[in-house]
C-alpha cells in the first residue's frame, strides 16, 4: 500500500510538476507538431515501465510483502498487465493536467489548478492506505 501510495503521489503531482517546470519556458513558442514531439518523448516511458514492471515487482514488491509472491504466480502476467495499465492510465492523464496547466497564462489559475491537483493526490492517497 504504501509503495502504491508513493508511486501516486510521483506520478500523479510530482511529474505534473516536473513537466510544467520542464516545458514552461518553450511551450508557448511551440507549434503543434513540436509539442507533439514532446508528448511522444514523454509517452516513450511507457513502454520503459511496461518492459521493466515484472522485475521491480520481483526485486521491490515481492521482497517487502512476500505474500504477494503467491499472488503474482496466481495471477500469471495479468497483475503485471493491470500495473501498467493503470499507470499509462495515470501518465495520460499527467500529460493533459501538465498541458492545462501550461496553456494558463493567469499565475492564479496556475495555483488553483495546482492546488486541486494536490488535493485531488491526497484523496487517493487516504484511498490506498485504507
Amino acid at each position: 500500500q504504501l509503495l502504491v501510495a508513493g508511486v501516486n503521489a510521483h506520478i500523479n503531482y510530482d511529474l505534473v510538476l516536473a513537466l510544467v517546470d520542464t516545458l514552461d519556458h518553450e511551450w508557448p513558442a511551440l507549434d503543434a507538431h513540436r509539442r507533439e514531439l514532446r508528448q511522444r518523448d514523454y509517452d516513450e516511458i511507457n513502454a520503459v515501465i511496461a518492459d521493466t514492471v515484472d522485475l521491480v515487482q520481483d526485486r521491490v514488491v515481492e521482497r517487502r510483502a512476500p505474500v504477494l509472491e503467491l499472488f503474482d504466480r496466481a495471477m500469471g502476467r495479468w497483475d503485471e498487465r493491470l500495473a501498467v495499465r493503470m499507470l499509462v492510465r495515470w501518465r495520460t492523464r499527467v500529460w493533459r493536467r501538465a498541458v492545462t496547466v501550461l496553456e494558463m497564462n493567469d499565475p492564479d489559475d496556475r495555483r488553483r489548478e495546482l492546488a486541486a491537483l494536490e488535493r485531488q493526490c491526497e484523496r487517493r492517497a487516504l484511498w490506498l492506505l485504507t
